[in-house]
């Protein structure tokens, strides 16, 4: 019987078990692939029916205390099949009111025969809507003269306000999800 010694200040090699490695790499594949899942089921559940809102101020306003100033929020991309969308809910992503303003969220009917293919911002909401609604369980249609989110500020007192658009979640077909929309806006009541 022979016996093997090591040399001087050598140690025994390591055995690594190789189910261990089997099933420490399986494991990760497993998390990798549901983690790929998970990211590919929300990017195709996820409706992406309107412009998102940028990150700096794209419109500008300025009114006296107590007038209203309405702005169109909502602006589709073309050719969005099918053509309406159910909003659950939707609400103002309000930055700063020094201005203590009432800021309301609404469905706008355009008024084909007011002339108005889109709200970009106007005074008088009134004159561009045959009808305005809450966008709480609403259906929006979509394409020429569509419906149309708004956003309108009403100042009580001199001060800024800056709304960086509208969180809403709304379905559109068999896709539901939120997105946050519109413009970001800063308006100045003095």
């Amino acid at each position: 019987m022979t016996t093997e010694t090591l040399p001087p200040g050598a140690t025994e090699p390591v055995r690594t078990n190789r189910r261990f490695i089997v099933v420490v790499v399986g494991v990760l594949v497993g998390l990798l692939i549901v983690t790929l899942g998970i990211i590919g089921w929300r990017s195709y559940r996820h409706p992406g029916v309107f412009y998102p809102v940028s990150d700096s101020p794209d419109s500008y306003g300025a009114g006296s205390v107590h007038t209203p100033e309405t702005w169109g929020m909502s602006y589709a991309y073309k050719d969005v099949d099918p053509a309406e969308v159910s909003i659950v809910h939707a609400t103002p992503n309000v930055l700063m009111n020094t201005a203590k303003a009432t800021i309301l969220v609404r469905v706008c009917t355009i008024d084909r025969t007011a002339g108005v293919g889109a709200i970009g911002s106007v005074i008088n909401i009134r004159s561009e809507c045959s009808r305005l609604a809450p966008p709480d369980g609403a259906t929006m249609k979509l394409g020429d003269f569509a419906d149309q989110l708004v956003v309108t500020i009403v100042p009580t007192q001199p001060g800024t306000v800056l709304v960086k658009g509208l969180h809403v979640t709304y379905s559109h077909g068999w896709k539901r999800g939120p997105e946050d929309i519109g413009m970001f806006l800063r308006y100045r009541a003095r």
